[in-house]
């Protein structure tokens, strides 16, 4: 099966979202062995929460894996034992993206809708965008966004300012990480270094 999104969680555990097996955990990886366990075969009530294993994206903080499941909401998974805490419907339970920033998630939906979610206030809506977030990432300062489609590259401050920057350079953006305070964007037109001016 596909493998579609890898994240390390706090433990140094290796979570893998597969495709037609839900997430798989990794608990040890070298050359020769990867010991894993999927999820939604060993965890009979993680299976019945992973409704046609449509996970796009997940963030290890506070001790737990946050699981967007595509469709229901964000489920808490703690990272030692497996246990599944609560699941956290959105407004738009349709969940493409997210980023740990300012001490909460910041998480994106089908519809634009860009939502700040603290365990204890639920989830808040902090922004409308011209169209779902594709990839979002963060620093302590700014949150980076990149649009499903375009060029387009969203900046926002810790006053929710959002400010619009075009790569001209490019015609789409399909990933883009942070490093060292810069972006590394990867674009229809190869590998871009820096930051919007």
């Amino acid at each position: 099966e596909a493998v579609e999104f890898l994240r390390f969680d706090e433990r140094g555990k290796l979570w893998a979202t597969v495709n037609g097996f839900g997430v798989c955990v990794i608990d040890q990886l070298n050359l020769r062995v990867a010991r894993s366990r999927c999820l939604s075969e060993s965890a009979k009530q993680l299976s019945h929460r992973l409704p046609d294993n449509q996970v796009f994206t997940m963030e290890s903080w506070r001790g737990s894996m946050w699981l967007a499941i595509f469709g229901h909401g964000l489920l808490e998974v703690e990272l030692d034992s497996l246990a599944t805490g609560k699941l956290h419907p959105f407004p738009d339970n349709r969940l493409l993206s997210s980023a740990i920033w300012q001490d909460a998630l910041l998480i994106g939906s089908l519809d634009g809708a860009l939502y700040r979610f603290e365990p204890q206030l639920g989830a808040q809506k902090i922004a409308k965008l011209d169209e779902a977030a594709n990839v979002i990432a963060a620093n302590s300062s700014r949150a980076f966004i990149t649009l499903l489609r375009g060029n387009s590259l969203l900046e926002i401050d810790t006053k929710l300012r959002v400010t619009k920057h075009e790569i001209t350079s490019a015609k789409s953006i399909s990933s883009f990480t942070l490093h060292d305070g810069k972006l590394v964007m990867a674009t229809d037109t190869g590998l871009m270094l820096g930051n919007p001016e």
